[in-house]
C-alpha cells in the first residue's frame, strides 16, 4: 500500500472523527447557553411578577417577611434597572411614571417605549432591551413594568462568544491530538487492506495456471473430437472463472492511489481509444452507439483509472441496453476547466422497479432485474463499485437515475 492511499485513510479518519466531536461540541454549546436563556427568562418573569405585585400592593420596599408577601425589600430593588408606568388603555394616556436606576432614561423615551409595547398583544414579552409584564389594574388602567436587561443581554453574548472560543480551543486541541494518533488508529485497516490485497494477488495466479491448462485441455479435445455442449460449458465457465479474477484484481487496483500515476490527461481521445473496441461488440449484438464527445477535454488524473471507469460503464451499458437499443456517450468540461462531466445512458425499458441506490455496493447483483441470459451477461456485482472508487479518488461521485426507459450514469470528476 503506496503512501498516498495511507495518506488517504489517515484523512478520511480525521474528517469522520472531527464531524463527531463538532457535531457533540456544537450540540452541548447549544444545550448550555439555551438552558442559561430559560432560567434568566424564567428569573425575569419572576422579577417582573414580584415588581408588579409590589406596586399593586403598595409593599415594593417592605421587608417581605411581616406579611408573607414576596417582593423585593429596597436593597433588592436598588440593583435592578426597570421603570414603572400607568396607562389608560382607552386614551392611551400615561401617568405615574416611576424610574429606578434608570436615570439616563428621559420621560419622553419612557413614554414611547410604553405606548409602542402598548400596541403589542400579550401580557409578557420583550422590546428591544426591555423585558415587560403588563397587568389590569382595578381603576381601569394598564400597570407597565418594563425591566431593562442591557447587562443581561451583554452577560449572554458574551457567554456565547465564551463558549465558541472555548468550543474552537477543545476542537484544535482535539485536532491536534487526532492527528497524532490517525496513524496508530489506521494501522488494523492498512493491515486488512494489505492482507486482501495480498490475498487476491496470490489467489490469482494460483487459478490463472490450472484454468489455462483447463482452457488447453478442452481446446485440445475440441480438435481432436470436435466441439459439443459439454466442451462449450467446459469454455464458458473458464471465461467466467478468468472474468472474475479480472474484476478482483481490478478491485485491488482501484483502490490503490499513487500520486505518479497522475498527469494531465486528454479525456476526449482516452474516451475514443477505450469506446472503440467495443464497437464491434455493439454492432453484433444488433444495438447502436451515439458520441457527444467535447473537443479538447483535459484532464489532471490517472490515465488508467479514468480507462477502468470508462471501460466499466460501457460495458455495463452493453450488458443491459435493450434489444436494438442505444448507447449515448457524453463528455464535457466545466468552466474553469478543473471539472468534467462525463455520462453513460441506455435504453432500459424493464428499469422501473430496480433498485437504483444499491446498484454501487459491492457483489450487489440486480439479475431479477436484468433481463441477462445465463451465458455471458450477468455480472459479479464489482465493476459499479470499482467506478464509484475511482469517481471518489479524483475528486467526484457517480450516480444512476432511471427516467422514460432511459438508465443514465452520471460521473463529474475534479482535477486531482
Amino acid at each position: 500500500m503506496g503512501g498516498a492511499e495511507i495518506s488517504r485513510l489517515r484523512k478520511n479518519f480525521i474528517r469522520s472523527t472531527m464531524k463527531s466531536f463538532v457535531l457533540v461540541s456544537i450540540l452541548i454549546g447549544v444545550f448550555v447557553n439555551v438552558f442559561v436563556f430559560l432560567i434568566d427568562g424564567g428569573q425575569i418573569y419572576s422579577t417582573l411578577d414580584k415588581i408588579a405585585d409590589g406596586y399593586v400592593s403598595g409593599n415594593l420596599y417592605q421587608d417581605p417577611r411581616t406579611d408573607g408577601f414576596h417582593p423585593f425589600s429596597m436593597d433588592a430593588v436598588q440593583g435592578i434597572r426597570f421603570f414603572k408606568i400607568e396607562v389608560d388603555p382607552k386614551t392611551n394616556t400615561t401617568y405615574d411614571l416611576d424610574k429606578v436606576n434608570l436615570s439616563e432614561l428621559y420621560d419622553s423615551d419612557a413614554t414611547i417605549i410604553t405606548k409602542k409595547i402598548m400596541k403589542i398583544s400579550g401580557k409578557f414579552g420583550r422590546y428591544g432591551e426591555y423585558f415587560y409584564k403588563k397587568r389590569n389594574l382595578d381603576n381601569g388602567r394598564v400597570l407597565l413594568i418594563c425591566l431593562n436587561y442591557r447587562e443581561g443581554l451583554y452577560n449572554f453574548m458574551r457567554l456565547i462568544m465564551i463558549t465558541i472560543v472555548v468550543i474552537m480551543l477543545s476542537l484544535f486541541c482535539i485536532l491536534i491530538l487526532i492527528i497524532y494518533s490517525s496513524l496508530r488508529a489506521v494501522m488494523p485497516e492498512i493491515r486488512n487492506m494489505r492482507h486482501q490485497k495480498e490475498f487476491i494477488t496470490n489467489a490469482s495466479h494460483e487459478l490463472k495456471t490450472p484454468l489455462a491448462v483447463i482452457k488447453a485441455d478442452t481446446e485440445f479435445i475440441e480438435m481432436t473430437q470436435g466441439q459439443n455442449e459439454w466442451t462449450e460449458s467446459i469454455m464458458n465457465q473458464v471465461d467466467r472463472m478468468n472474468g472474475l479474477i479480472q474484476n478482483l484484481v481490478m478491485i485491488t487496483r482501484s483502490s490503490e492511489q499513487n500520486a505518479d500515476n497522475e498527469t494531465e490527461t486528454e479525456l476526449s481521445k482516452l474516451l475514443g481509444e477505450t469506446i472503440d473496441p467495443f464497437a464491434a461488440l455493439i454492432k453484433r449484438e444488433d444495438k447502436t452507439i451515439t458520441m457527444n464527445i467535447q473537443e479538447d477535454v483535459s484532464l489532471t488524473c490517472d490515465p488508467s483509472k479514468i480507462r477502468m471507469l470508462v471501460t466499466v460503464l460501457i460495458d455495463n451499458a452493453i450488458k443491459y441496453c435493450d434489444d436494438h437499443g442505444n448507447i449515448t456517450v457524453v463528455l464535457s468540461q466545466g468552466w474553469n476547466k478543473k471539472n468534467v462531466y462525463f455520462a453513460v445512458s441506455n435504453s432500459y425499458a424493464s428499469g422501473a422497479d430496480v433498485n437504483y441506490k444499491r446498484f454501487f455496493e459491492r457483489f450487489y447483483r440486480a439479475d431479477s432485474s436484468h433481463h441477462v441470459d445465463k451465458n455471458s451477461k450477468s455480472g459479479y456485482g464489482i465493476g459499479l463499485s470499482v467506478a464509484e472508487s475511482v469517481a471518489s479518488q479524483h475528486g467526484g461521485k457517480i450516480s444512476v437515475d432511471w427516467k422514460d426507459e432511459i438508465i443514465n450514469f452520471r460521473c463529474n470528476l475534479r482535477a486531482v
